[in-house]
């Protein structure tokens, strides 16, 4: 599925690579599964693991079966301090567990415009992350999302002054059947659940001019609000 965004198009870098993006805790078997798939892929330059799970450490059986490096935050190791090597795997660390990590800009640490994020308990082929890495391309790489599951948002007014996007699919599975995936109607993406965006997007996550906006045209919630109520995705790509 795609949408278009306000984004202009981008420069794609030589060689039709991409880096996946997978957020993960404490699912370490489905994750290990992950990390085998997306090694075998040829156009995957490199993985970035944000591992939520600040509790514990990354399990070493995990780094000595991988090719990894890790860049810890509560150590002080960014892109500014640690020099990042040639392993397809690096594991973020970061210093609270927050769903808006997986939205972090990483910044030179992400070595190619196309980021594809997913959860780890997704399952992606090759051939899956191929055909939408060549979709994004064909639409643009820059302005475009590619995914996996294409939602229908309808904002709706819960009082005078107050209002909230509703996942109009989700419900209506439930409620009214005819209003399903098999329409074709969507106007969102949950990349949380795989799907292509530019690296250019993680920069402006926590942009202030790209806060989302009521039909008044006033701010009506955070980014770190939306994500929490698992909407940031769709808002932010709409």
């Amino acid at each position: 599925m795609f949408i278009q965004t306000s984004f202009g198009p981008g420069t794609l870098i030589p060689g039709g690579s991409y880096e996946v993006v997978i957020s993960t805790y404490r699912r370490d078997s489905s994750l290990e599964r992950n990390l085998w798939t997306l090694g075998s892929c040829s156009k995957v330059h490199r993985v970035h693991v944000v591992w939520n799970d600040i509790s514990r450490p990354i399990p070493e059986n995990m780094q000595r079966s991988f090719d990894v490096q890790v860049f810890n935050a509560s150590k002080g190791e960014t892109a500014a301090t640690k020099r990042l090597t040639n392993a397809r795997i690096v594991f973020h660390a970061d210093r609270e567990d927050d769903l808006n990590n997986r939205f972090q800009d990483r910044g030179q640490l992400f070595q190619r415009e196309a980021l594809f994020s997913m959860d780890d308990d997704m399952e992606f082929s090759c051939r899956d992350l191929d055909t939408a890495y060549a979709a994004w391309v064909q639409h643009g790489a820059g302005p475009a999302v590619v995914g996996f599951y294409p939602r229908r948002l309808r904002w709706t007014t819960i009082s005078k002054d107050e209002g909230n996007w509703i996942d109009v699919l989700r419900i209506n599975a439930v409620c009214e059947p005819s209003e399903s995936f098999h329409t074709g109607i969507y106007n969102a993406i949950y990349v949380t659940k795989g799907g292509f965006v530019h690296q250019r997007q993680y920069a402006a996550y926590n942009a202030p001019q790209w806060a989302p906006v009521s039909h008044d045209g006033s701010v009506c919630c955070s980014w770190q609000f939306l994500c929490q109520s698992r909407m940031c995705t769709c808002v932010m790509l709409v």
